[in-house]
């Protein structure tokens, strides 16, 4: 096991596996209590080489890592690897390319949404991990074994699980899915922490412009305050407080401390005081100060690409009285209603692809399929799990 802390270690690594087709990838970082993540590790792993780079080192310059995970040549496979791909933008101004990830691999091929790293693992290759340094603080020096061990086993099976994945995709002929969903997952729109993107997340339900006034405003402050002072958002302002400060805004301190519909300390704190002038901005002219009502959504995942052609277009015609619901032998069934809008034969088609998207079980509770690659077969099975934690771990 490689731990690598300087940058003569660091360009020889990358030297060595810049002539893999693949090369996993994963970070540990620690962002609990900062509103950028602070990377702690990189565990990297060729074919036949395994690293694991310690960010934390003195002077030690990651400058050729990132070239590295913009070469062309080599996939990058991740696990459940947004995360992991934010902090490389963030840190190191790169987007890796092109890059495999077995989460959404997973969830193609049946596994439900977030699937689990260590549930992979054991579903398909017939290995347990063990997990006892999951929760641990990893800016802390020296890591010790067991820590470094379990941080390299996160990479260690990512190149079995990404051929076992790959070759089921093409049995299914859903190579293609998984690149939509990749080219979302590379898009630097996504990493942009812009105030648009967090006003999207608000989910206002008040639509009076002087409620939308007050809760971008606030947004906006919050935005630059948290970058500002490294925090995380919630630290600043919790969004319940936002609501309630855009729904029923004070005009002045006595107005502020007399909310009781606001958490005590809130009230009399400098942070509450500090919005007055925010909030009275807004409602200086809140017509011009509001950001415009949002559209219904036209782009929705759901009526897009792979989603669209397995259940959107379905959902559509749905709503438009084309079609009605009923459930046949156990499983969701399209029915196509009078005027003979959908052929009979697209209603069975249609019915087959619903069976699918609600996990109706083939003949066999789990098929085998074949890892290629490396010279190796693993007779794993592709089974249904439950959602993991955030990371897919």
């Amino acid at each position: 096991m490689q731990l690598i802390t300087t940058n003569s270690a660091l360009q020889d690594f990358c030297a060595r596996v810049a002539a893999e087709p693949c090369l996993a990838v994963d970070t540990e970082f620690i962002r609990e209590t900062t509103f950028w993540p602070e990377l702690c590790l990189i565990q990297a792993a060729g074919a036949h080489t395994a690293a694991l780079i310690d960010p934390l080192a003195e002077n030690l310059d990651l400058a050729p890592f990132f070239r590295l995970l913009q070469q062309p040549s080599i996939c990058k496979v991740l696990h459940g690897g947004q995360q992991d791909i934010e902090i490389f933008y963030q840190l190191g101004g790169v987007m890796p390319t092109p890059v495999f990830d077995t989460q959404i691999a997973a969830m193609v091929c049946g596994f439900g949404n977030a699937v689990g790293y260590e549930t992979l693992v054991q579903a398909l290759l017939d290995k347990t991990l063990n997990k006892r340094a999951r929760v641990t603080d990893w800016r802390r020096r020296p890591l010790a074994p067991e820590q470094l061990t379990y941080a390299l086993a996160d990479v260690t099976h990512l190149h079995a699980l990404y051929h076992c994945l790959r070759a089921e995709l093409t049995r299914r002929k859903r190579s293609d899915w998984i690149k939509e969903e990749t080219a979302k997952l590379t898009d630097p729109q996504l990493y942009d922490m812009t105030v648009a993107r967090v006003w999207q997340r608000l989910m206002l339900q008040d639509k009076r412009a002087a409620v939308r006034a007050v809760a971008h405003a606030l947004t906006a402050w919050r935005e630059q305050e948290a970058q500002r002072r490294n925090k995380p958002r919630r630290h600043i302002l919790k969004d319940e407080i936002l609501r309630t400060l855009a729904k029923t805004p004070p005009r002045s301190v006595q107005e502020l401390q007399g909310q009781r519909n606001l958490p005590l300390g809130f009230r009399h704190g400098k942070t509450a005081r500090a919005l007055l002038p925010v909030i009275e901005k807004a409602l200086s002219d809140p017509a011009a100060t509001a950001p415009p009502l949002a559209e219904p959504p036209s782009d929705s995942p759901i009526l897009q690409g792979w989603r669209r052609e397995v259940f959107g277009r379905h959902l559509q015609a749905l709503l438009a009285g084309g079609l009605c619901l009923r459930i046949r032998d156990g499983a969701l069934d399209f029915v196509p209603l009078a005027g003979d809008k959908f052929p009979q034969a697209e209603a069975h088609q249609n019915a087959d692809r619903s069976r699918q998207r609600h996990g109706e079980q083939e003949p066999q509770k789990a098929e085998q399929i074949a890892a290629r690659g490396q010279g190796e077969n693993h007779p794993d099975r592709m089974q249904r799990h439950p959602v993991a934690d955030q990371k897919g771990r």
